[in-house]
């Protein structure tokens, strides 16, 4: 499953700035902008933000007024306003690298659950995987009977994030007799562009195909 997902993503994946490098200070800027917010709306602004405030350092140093300018139109200010008192004490604390542990990433300002696992796993490559309505949608599909579906339903709802998707990917992986988590995979199913119909389980996906034959591939 998971070398399909990559060779999907390595076919389809839209071209976007935060992507050429997988800088942290990018990504991080990028998820902050990306809160309830359309990546077609957020590419200028990227673009803009990072020519004006192009280090953490520089964002940190940034007087608040130049900040929320370059940041209008987008709303939520809160969110800016975090980013840079978050890129302080990165400054301050960590010598202006960006953290690449989970609790340190949750202890900084704006920084919460999906964010930290989305850092982690797209800048850094490491284990932390984020769960969004793909996530919810797409799991039922990879799981191999129906009792499961309710399962990971539940499991999803009543449990962290982090830890909900992790106990599913080790199911899922188990059953397919395959090596630990493969890092950047979560990225893989798209910001702003749902590749996993809102029908559920029952419908096709562009990734999978039917549900029998992705609960197939695993069970067998």
């Amino acid at each position: 499953m998971h070398d399909e997902l990559v060779r999907w993503f390595a076919k389809h994946q839209r071209l976007l700035p935060w992507r050429a490098e997988y800088n942290p200070y990018h990504v991080w800027v990028s998820e902050v902008m990306l809160q309830q917010t359309q990546v077609s709306t957020v590419l200028p602004y990227f673009e803009r933000f990072l020519a004006a405030l192009p280090s953490i350092s520089a964002l940190a140093a940034a007087d608040e007024q130049q900040i929320l300018t370059l940041w209008a139109g987008l709303g939520y200010y809160s969110r800016v306003r975090n980013l840079q008192a978050a890129a302080k004490i990165v400054v301050e604390k960590y010598r202006g690298v960006i953290p690449d542990d989970y609790e340190a990433l949750r202890s900084l300002p704006g920084i919460g659950q999906y964010m930290a696992g989305a850092i982690l796993s797209i800048a850094f490559n490491k284990p932390y995987p984020i769960v969004d309505g793909n996530v919810r949608r797409g799991l039922p599909l990879f799981l191999p009977v129906e009792k499961n579906l309710r399962r990971a339903e539940k499991l999803l709802r009543n449990m962290s994030a982090v830890a909900a998707i992790q106990s599913a990917i080790a199911l899922i992986r188990k059953h397919r007799g395959e090596p630990p988590w493969p890092g950047r995979w979560p990225e893989q199913h798209g910001r702003g562009k749902r590749h996993v119909p809102r029908g559920g389980a029952g419908h096709q996906c562009g990734i999978a195909g039917a549900r029998p034959a992705a609960r197939g591939r695993i069970a067998g």
